[in-house]
């Protein structure tokens, strides 16, 4: 499924802390870029990835391929991108723009109704790095933090998604909120509406235990 047009795939880059680690652990995510020739069939891809009893998450997201594109510094020369496949012909015309700073969620998801199963792999993506920060004893560095504010915006509009009438106080604790919205996905059949459903239902299922 990752690679679902794979004639048409020009490219494809690992990015982030994963990019180049020697050893992977449990709560890792493996962040992916894939160039097509085409206009991609989707935006994202996700799948959760059980190593040994550590679980890793896989979120791809498609591009289509710019041939006009020419950066003064391509992808190759990037420190923290690896690149998995790409002929050096598509990668000169590829640079990933990584921003330095955590930008958080927006406090109004407008197009939550449309756009629910992104913000499902967002929740998802938020499980991850609270559990890998936490195991680091970080719970209180930056990203955790902005990852924190983004499950407070997101339960807020699954419940309202689902007509639930629930006040967040700031100080409530992650593991409590996110196992509430879990349990409300669960028992309303949300994996059942997700384009990507069985991945829906191994995150939730995952998040539940």
């Amino acid at each position: 499924m990752l690679l679902n047009q794979t004639r048409d795939v020009e490219a494809v880059l690992l990015m982030g802390s994963t990019a180049h680690k020697p050893e992977f652990m449990d709560w890792d995510d493996f962040d992916v870029q894939v160039y097509t020739r085409s206009k991609p069939m989707r935006d994202s891809y996700y799948e959760i990835l059980n190593d040994s009893g550590r679980h890793h998450l896989l979120s791809a997201y498609y591009f289509q391929l710019d041939p006009a594109n020419h950066p003064v510094r391509n992808v190759t020369k990037q420190k923290d991108v690896q690149v998995l496949f790409g002929s050096k012909e598509s990668l000169r015309h590829i640079f990933v723009d990584r921003p330095r700073r955590i930008e958080p969620l927006r406090h109004e998801l407008r197009e939550f109704g449309t756009r629910y199963e992104r913000y499902f792999e967002i929740l998802v993506d938020i499980f991850f790095i609270l559990n890998r920060y936490e195991a680091k004893g970080k719970a209180n560095a930056t990203k955790p933090r902005v990852a924190r504010d983004g499950l407070r915006t997101l339960s807020r509009h699954f419940f309202e998604f689902y007509g639930v009438n629930r006040q967040i106080p700031k100080q409530a604790r992650w593991r409590n909120l996110m196992s509430e919205v879990v349990r409300l996905l669960y028992e309303r059949g949300f994996a059942g509406k997700c384009q990507n459903a069985e991945f829906a239902k191994a995150a939730i299922e995952l998040m539940r235990s």
